[in-house]
């Protein structure tokens, strides 16, 4: 990986949604020294492109890591990527987990480099910045065809006119031919479209989706307290694993009830403890199961 200062990391959490939170929660597993970990209320560092390498200010300075992203894309939300100061400090972040592996909310972390810098490292890279103009004008063709509905149907009509030009073509039909051939193509599109049925009736959820709205437990939030309640907490879990999850600020101890699959987290103060809820989300990821998290009684 000679050169590559980012790192891809799959099989996270989805929750928290928050980028925020999701930053501190992949960082806590990390170090749980960092200080915007212990110090919830400290504002993350923005290093963008604009600042990068002038005005840095490293998300974690024992491992020397710049930038944590992730996509907005939801079949993505799963991965994430790490960029650090150097490919040196990359590689030794790897090698820390070759042996154990980087463990977030109770999921094992793949760790590999990635395919591609990210966009911080072309934009610093000399060497690379016909690569990183023609990035950003791609990003900024994505963005047009995201919000312009009318140069999106343009680009896809050109891509379909494309492909039927490139079946045309191995048929062995000349240009006379194919232009005929793709009138009549846009006069049958235009009449099936016209055909369609638009109302279509739903479709009914899948039976594991239907069992887990069943199967859901009843949340009820009482006032703000210094206790917090963990409920669907999955079988096996021990002690030390919550700890781990909800270490923080005050963080008292975590008293675990296998029994009914449930846990009472105590902290210091009622801020504190709503801090901590706040980061981890109602509904948190953990081991594969969902978390629901509320003030305890």
């Amino acid at each position: 990986m000679t050169g590559i200062r980012c790192l891809h990391l799959s099989n996270l959490p989805q929750r928290p949604k928050s980028t925020s939170n999701f930053i501190r929660l992949v960082l806590k597993s990390i170090n749980d020294q960092n200080e915007y970990v212990l110090r919830p209320s400290l504002e993350l560092p923005q290093t963008t492109t604009e600042t990068y390498p002038n005005n840095i200010e490293l998300l974690d300075s024992q491992h020397q890591i710049i930038e944590i992203s992730r996509s907005r894309a939801t079949r993505l939300s799963r991965i994430c990527f790490i960029t650090f100061m150097t490919d040196h400090d990359a590689v030794k972040f790897m090698k820390l987990y070759e042996s154990r592996p980087l463990v977030v909310n109770g999921r094992s972390i793949k760790i590999e480099p990635a395919r591609k810098e990210s966009l911080l490292t072309l934009s610093l890279d000399s060497e690379k910045n016909g690569l990183y103009a023609k990035v950003m004008v791609t990003r900024h063709k994505r963005k047009l065809l995201e919000y312009d509905d009318e140069i999106k149907q343009i680009h896809s009509d050109k891509r379909k006119q494309r492909r039927i030009r490139s079946k045309l073509r191995k048929q062995g039909l000349n240009e006379e031919q194919m232009i005929a051939k793709m009138i009549e193509f846009k006069k049958k599109a235009s009449e099936s479209e016209q055909a369609q049925i638009s109302s279509k009736p739903l479709s009914h959820l899948p039976k594991e989706a239907i069992e887990k709205v069943h199967n859901k437990p009843k949340i009820m939030d009482n006032p703000p307290n210094n206790r917090l309640l963990v409920q669907n907490i999955p079988k096996g879990t021990i002690q030390s694993e919550l700890e781990m999850l909800f270490k923080g600020e005050g963080f008292q101890k975590v008293r675990l009830v296998e029994v009914r699959n449930v846990a009472f987290v105590e902290y210091t103060s009622v801020e504190q403890a709503t801090t901590m809820k706040d980061f981890l989300g109602t509904e948190p990821e953990f081991k594969s199961s969902t978390l629901y998290i509320t003030f305890a009684k």
